[in-house]
């Protein structure tokens, strides 16, 4: 699956793409982001989910969905 997000860039005007493939992606934090998304951290705290354990939040973690 391929994932595509605007973000506004605080240097110019406009969007900026940001693009990610769930095969390819790699969580950050790595162990711990599976243990924060049980505890619910990938909705409660989505921008810094965002930044250190993208797969596991928003490609579910599991290769099968890709």
């Amino acid at each position: 699956l391929k994932y595509q997000l605007r973000k506004r860039s605080s240097t110019s005007e406009g969007c900026e793409v940001v693009r990610w493939y769930c095969t390819t992606e790699e969580d950050q934090k790595g162990a711990l982001c599976e243990i924060w998304a049980q505890s619910g951290l990938c909705q409660a705290h989505r921008p810094t989910m965002f930044l250190f354990c993208r797969k596991t939040c928003l490609c579910g973690g599991d290769p099968a969905l890709d």
